[in-house]
């Protein structure tokens, strides 16, 4: 008997008839699908399972913007009283590797689910920062991830480039982001939060204020002085480090999450609707006595430009090609 011949029935022997049948009935199975266009389940791991789109938190990836290929990660500077929590806690519910200090892509389901939860128990529409702080840190929901494409931070500015020498940008360009606002609008946004000041009477803390009763320049810029908070988290020498970007806090929830929903690979699960975080008490302006001085409203401008890095590089930043939300029109941002 030839050799090819014996070869051909040494092979067909290797496999059983049955064996063969089962085969071409897998083969006919796929041809079917195909055919058909029937979606095939999701796989993680060694467990199978399907998206529900009926579902309320379902967001479906194709009718949003499609992602632009760009090799860079985007480090976004938390500076304070500039809506950050809610800009960190938006994202991560929305949008796959974004990572913060106020919560990250992998947990933030549960957080706003939590949220969801003490809003409609407790008839409101909005909850405490610090409620959310105690339930991730009961929770251990506040790990920092390191595969992140979006990272906003509450940080002295020096940590970026350690982050920087880290290699945490995972080898990619790094786009930076500062929030701006109006600089005396700002300062009186922080003097309302507060932070750390104390009425000796009841322990409450107390509302900071400009002094607009005195009539020394120097006794008012100190009382100015005393609102800022987190002046440590911006210098101008991240600008000789990174490619640093600046938006308008009026345009931060319209212009620049659309600019982000392009760069950003989008979840299709989402915890909806997103629960607004509160940092502090609702502001007055009616209270804010500058308001009624507009020489201290210029005066205090010229002040916070002149003596701080954040301030100055807003300045020069917005309305400029590197201004992110430049020629659109928002809403007014007040906290």
């Amino acid at each position: 008997m030839p050799s090819s011949t014996m070869a051909k029935k040494w092979q067909l022997s290797m496999f059983p008839r049955k064996n063969i049948a089962c085969i071409c009935l897998l083969i006919c199975s796929t041809a079917c699908l195909l055919k058909n266009d029937m979606p095939m389940p999701q796989m993680h791991g060694r467990r199978s399972i399907s998206i529900d789109r009926t579902n309320s938190n379902y967001m479906d990836p194709k009718s949003e913007r499609p992602r632009l290929q760009e090799e860079k990660v985007y480090w976004h500077v938390h500076i304070p009283k500039t809506g950050g929590s809610n800009n960190n806690g938006i994202l991560a519910n929305g949008f796959q590797r974004v990572c913060g200090g106020k919560g990250n892509s992998d947990t933030y389901y549960q957080i706003n689910e939590f949220a969801k939860r003490e809003t409609e128990e407790n008839n409101t529409t909005s909850i405490s920062r610090q409620l959310i702080g105690l339930y991730m840190t009961k929770h251990n929901l506040a790990t920092k991830s390191t595969d992140c494409d979006y990272v906003s931070e509450e940080m002295p500015w020096k940590r970026w480039n350690r982050m920087l020498k880290k290699k945490e940008n995972k080898g990619k360009p790094v786009e930076m982001h500062v929030p701006c606002r109006d600089p005396v609008d700002h300062a009186m946004s922080q003097c309302n939060h507060g932070w750390g000041h104390k009425k000796p009477e009841d322990g409450r803390r107390a509302l900071r204020a400009a002094n607009c009763d005195t009539d020394q320049l120097e006794v008012f810029f100190n009382s100015i002085d005393k609102c800022i908070i987190g002046e440590n988290r911006f210098d101008m020498g991240l600008i000789d480090i990174f490619d640093v970007k600046c938006y308008d806090v009026n345009q931060q929830f319209t212009t620049y999450h659309q600019y982000m929903s392009g760069r950003l690979e989008h979840r299709q699960i989402q915890s909806l609707p997103y629960i607004r975080q509160d940092t502090n008490s609702a502001r007055n302006k009616e209270d804010e006595c500058i308001w009624k001085r507009p020489d201290l409203v210029k005066k205090a401008e010229e002040h916070l430009v002149e003596k701080y890095d954040y301030y100055r590089f807003c300045q020069a930043c917005m309305d400029s090609e590197n201004d992110i939300t430049r020629n659109a029109a928002g809403l007014e941002f007040v906290n």
